[in-house]
């Protein structure tokens, strides 16, 4: 009997080792299973940021567009008005003192938009690259 009992205990422990080899297999499965959705949840998020910036891009460059709209449209009227001024259509002094006034105030917008569109179009440089580094770390999570 003692030959069958160490026969049966010798077959229960090999079969405990298997279960415990299927038990670890599992547990590395489940471990991978989780660094999967991980990552998924990591491209998701670099995905959504990725959006988010190009979004901020796409409005930084419209406030661009917009400023320098403005830009020449204050150009336009301080050309005009210089026409004005310059080209002897007004005589009466208070009337060219007031056209001086408004020469001057259009310079200054002039150049206080020209500062904006310089600000902007750094603002613009950023975003691209801030949005290059994102899109190199999207394709590397991507590797990964």
């Amino acid at each position: 009997m003692n030959k069958i009992s160490h026969t049966e205990l010798l077959w229960k422990l090999q079969e405990t080792e298997k279960n415990m080899t299927k038990i670890k297999n599992l547990f590395q499965n489940r471990q991978s299973l989780n660094d999967v959705e991980e990552a998924i949840l990591q491209l998701e998020n670099s995905k959504g940021e990725l959006q988010s910036t190009e979004q901020e891009l796409a409005a930084a460059k419209k406030e661009l567009r917009h400023l320098e709209m403005e830009g020449k449209k204050i150009a336009g009227d301080i050309q005009e008005n210089n026409e004005k001024l310059y080209g002897g259509e007004v005589t009466a002094t208070k009337e060219l003192i007031q056209m001086e006034k408004k020469l001057k105030q259009l310079s200054e917008e002039n150049s206080r938009i020209e500062d904006l569109v310089i600000q902007q179009m750094e603002n613009i440089e950023n975003i691209e690259k801030a949005l290059q580094e994102k899109k190199e770390q999207e394709k590397e999570q991507q590797v990964v």
